[in-house]
């Protein structure tokens, strides 16, 4: 019986792992399925697109919900950490739920009670905000609006 030297078998294991490797990323022309290109990564930062309710608007009811929507998919962690989305009236914070649309371009804030009546709210998004990749939004975004008596029935 044959004997193999410790250094033949794993010349022979490394290039079962190469052959392996290599045949995975090709299909059956012989045309690479997969590429990786390092100087086609992310590096544009997310920008806000719209929110509503939109800047200084007015009569908005006291039981709306704030939406932001990004130009691109953010990272909801990003978003939920203290003090990167904070909603602001009277003097005090409001807390609330953040839910997110299915490809994480817009945010939904739901404040946990009603807003109060005929008051001036601050939304304020941080430069902490950030995309999968890291990229950090570049400038802080706020925006205002007021509330009115209206509760919205929807």
């Amino acid at each position: 019986m044959y004997k193999y030297k410790k250094n033949q078998l794993i010349s022979v294991l490394l290039s079962l792992i190469c052959f392996v490797c290599i045949n995975c990323f090709e299909d059956i022309d012989n045309n690479p399925s997969y590429t990786f290109d390092p100087l086609e990564s992310d590096t544009t930062p997310p920008a806000i697109t719209s929110t509503f309710p939109e800047d200084e608007d007015e009569s908005v009811p006291i039981n709306e919900e704030i939406m932001v929507t990004f130009s691109e998919p953010i990272d909801i962690y990003t978003v939920e950490y203290i003090n990167n989305f904070t909603v602001k009236g009277d003097g005090h914070y409001y807390s609330g739920d953040f839910s997110y649309n299915d490809d994480n371009t817009t945010i939904t804030f739901t404040p946990s009670k009603n807003l109060n009546p005929y008051t001036t709210y601050w939304v304020t998004i941080s430069t902490e905000v950030a995309d999968p990749a890291g990229n950090k939004m570049e400038e802080e975004y706020n925006w205002s609006f007021t509330t009115a008596i209206v509760v919205d029935s929807d």
